[in-house]
């Protein structure tokens, strides 16, 4: 499973970037990265983060957000009013494996911050 909210030193995929109005335009397909490492550290850009969306495993119950299945991603889901489009990782998506279309409409409003 793939945890759609993901900071960018860890991430795996690159899947949207932030438009002028503020929310995510997703890619049509996500963008591989591979982590950067120095001095044994992945470093990352603060300003980059802000603008891009990105993706990893989802590491299930060693995150903070789980008990029971992805609390985010259920609080996400029931902030969106109707069904939103699916995005190009939703096959795989946890919030969506969990929630349903209902969790891709707000989504693309979701950015991480740290």
């Amino acid at each position: 499973m793939i945890c759609p909210s993901y900071p960018r030193a860890a991430a795996r995929l690159e899947i949207g970037c932030k438009s002028a109005a503020g929310s995510v335009e997703f890619h049509e397909t996500p963008i591989q990265l591979r982590p950067t490492k120095k001095a044994g550290a992945a470093q990352f850009d603060l300003a980059l983060q802000d603008s891009s969306r990105y993706a990893g495993p989802c590491v299930s119950s060693s995150c903070s957000n789980w008990s029971d299945g992805c609390q985010l991603g259920r609080r996400i889901a029931l902030l969106g009013h109707e069904d939103g489009e699916a995005c190009a990782i939703a096959e795989n998506c946890r919030w969506f494996a969990e929630n349903g279309a209902s969790a891709c409409n707000t989504c693309k409003m979701i950015t991480y911050s740290m």
